[in-house]
């Protein structure tokens, strides 16, 4: 028996109230209407047919429904790959559950349903309590859509295969190209994993005893363009029988053209300066020795006035080197110039000091430059790991007593963080003291260090490289992908083309920087797609992967976030659930349809007689 206390409504509140007093002043109206008229002689009929006719349009407006209990069910969910002697065992303790799976399935003595995905079975079983998951799991969208369910993941073993891998996708001429990950190995079989790229087949580990193996596979780079790299596995006998393809863009090697304005003559400017003139780079340097009077060299570099930083003299300017103590004595009409062609793609590098810290530039100028929400720190010394340059040995550097705030990107080795202005960058540095790492004798991880920051910095042309993948994640077809988009456009619609095919996804702007959008796709064509924006003719190259590609990959990445969210839940025993569950049961809007028709056909017939 339902109870009054019992019914809700679908319609949420304020909606449900406003309908509500929209509904009595309605009746009054409709009743005075009624009771005016002048035959009174079944005015006893008259008035409860207005009544119910209002309240009946009223719960149409309400949907009113109340909740039933009904038994909880337990589902079986079987994913790919799953073991047909686990389910089988599992029915054993829990005969009630009911089988269901994403594709075909036989071998069960009871039937299974076929559903189209994972996230078709909460959305369609209100009385769904608790799922149990085999095989190799749901993939990561379709996980929060079993929040509130009790889950329990009956995973595989990690595949055979490559499981997990990192590697950057643009490189320029004559760098040493590496790729990185973890094979797991699953029987006694020896196996070689080999990185054959543009040169061929260069580097190679092997496999031998089960155990997950660590690679790192190099490769120098010779020629440009665009290529599909390749991780191949063979057997011992030198049959291949796996073959994983990944894109590496390949850029010409840059000289540089760099200007070096100081504020006095430094240790740090004549390193740098020796060190990539050497390599070819263009290098002008303007060093204050008095008020106004300043001494300039040029390597590789023709000679030209540096007195005033105009437009016309940064325009040749790929990177632009100072300090944040030199850059408050520019006049008003340098830093104009200087934001301007940060804008346009200039990349620009600041040896940070105490000056960072409290700017005195002014509101509009500090944004561009020193927007980095700097503050003091106690740490006198940071450890560069050389490690992360692929060097051996590690180095103490000296630092300015500065910290960056969350706005700033760190750069690796996090000596330096960088923020986009515009289709520019500009990069703070905690140290003005990196040359300590040549007097060291440590010239490798002193170049590996400076070219880290110098290719973060030289962004350079609006068309170079825009769009990124979100954690440089490999992009699948018929799977979602985080793209992420720099640019300075007020409004962006990204846009993939496949095919001339194009599929088009919206793109949200970042909360803290305005230059940074992200969107989600999902790609409908394996292969190499362009990426572009709706109103912007510049595309960028993106390979998308077939969903049969990594399949090693895809599945450990799989069982991992199960996993994870295994972890996160609250765990259950293995046996039929007790509880019943609360269902919604609304009820049929054409009960509410025929009695407001039944009232104002009487209601017509009222008037009629």
């Amino acid at each position: 028996m339902i109870r009054l206390q019992d019914i809700e409504f679908l319609t949420p509140s304020p909606y449900a109230e406003w309908m509500m007093a929209g509904a009595v002043v309605l009746a009054l109206i409709v009743l005075i209407i009624a009771i005016r008229r002048p035959d009174k002689s079944r005015l006893w009929l008259r008035i409860p047919l207005v009544l119910l006719s209002v309240f009946f349009l009223l719960l149409l407006g309400l949907r009113p429904f109340t909740y039933i209990h009904e038994k909880a069910i337990t589902a079986i969910l079987l994913t790919d790959e799953f073991d047909q002697n686990q389910a089988d065992s599992l029915l054993t303790k829990l005969p009630d559950a009911q089988l269901f799976s994403t594709l075909p399935v036989l071998g069960f003595d009871q039937a299974v349903q076929q559903i189209p995905d994972a996230s078709y079975l909460p959305r369609n079983f209100p009385r769904l309590e608790l799922v149990y998951i085999l095989g190799n799991g749901l993939q990561n969208h379709e996980l929060p859509d079993f929040k509130g369910l009790q889950t329990h993941f009956l995973l595989n073993d990690l595949p055979e295969g490559i499981i997990e891998t990192g590697y950057k996708k643009h490189w320029i001429v004559d760098e040493i190209f590496f790729v990185q990950g973890r094979y797991q190995h699953n029987n006694n079989e020896p196996y070689t994993l080999v990185l054959e790229g543009q040169s061929g087949a260069t580097d190679s580990i092997q496999v031998t005893e089960p155990k997950v193996y660590f690679f790192d596979l190099k490769q120098p780079l010779k020629k440009e363009g665009k290529y599909l790299f390749q991780l191949v596995s063979k057997d011992q006998n030198g049959k291949v029988f796996n073959r994983e393809r990944f894109p590496v863009f390949i850029a010409p090697k840059e000289k540089l053209n760099m200007l070096i304005v100081n504020d006095a003559p430094s240790f740090e400017s004549k390193y740098f300066k020796n060190h990539w003139s050497d390599k070819g780079h263009g290098i002008a340097v303007r060093s204050a020795v008095s008020r106004n009077k300043f001494k300039t060299e040029f390597i590789n570099f023709e000679k030209t006035n540096l007195d005033k930083i105009t437009p016309s003299l940064l325009a040749d300017i790929d990177v632009f080197l100072t300090s944040s103590k030199a850059l408050h004595n520019f006049s008003n009409e340098e830093l104009q110039a200087l934001k301007t062609s940060i804008n346009k793609g200039m990349g620009m590098v600041i040896w940070g000091d105490e000056k960072a810290i409290n700017p005195a530039l002014g509101a509009g100028f500090n944004k561009t430059f020193l927007d980095f929400a700097a503050t003091k720190s106690t740490e006198k010394k940071q450890i560069i790991k050389g490690e992360q340059f692929e060097q051996k040995e590690d180095f103490e550097l000296p630092l300015n007593g500065i910290s960056f705030g969350n706005k700033s990107v760190p750069i690796k080795g996090e000596i330096a963080a960088y923020r986009s202005k515009g289709y520019g960058r500009i990069a703070l540095l905690r140290s003005n003291q990196t040359y300590k790492i040549r007097l060291d004798g440590k010239k490798p991880l002193y170049n590996a260090l400076w070219n880290e920051i110098l290719t973060t910095i030289n962004k350079a042309s609006p068309e170079n490289r825009q769009w990124s993948v979100k954690d440089d994640a490999l992009v699948f077809s018929g799977q979602p992908a985080g793209l992420q988009l720099y640019s300075t456009s007020k409004k962006n619609i990204g846009q993939l083309t496949a095919n001339k095919e194009n599929t088009s996804f919206h793109l949200a702007q970042h909360p803290y920087n305005p230059e940074q959008w992200q969107g989600t796709v999902r790609p409908k064509t394996a292969g190499w797609n362009t990426l572009s924006t709706k109103d912007s003719k510049v595309s960028q190259w993106l390979y998308v992967h077939d969903n049969t590609d990594w399949k090693a990959l895809q599945k450990a990445q799989r069982i991992w976030s199960n996993k994870d969210w295994q972890s996160r839940q609250k765990t259950t025993s293995i046996q039929p659930p007790k509880l019943r569950k609360n269902i919604q049961k609304p009820f049929p809007l054409w009960w509410f349809y025929i009695g407001l028709l039944a009232c104002w056909g009487l209601m017509w017939l009222e008037e009629k007689l």
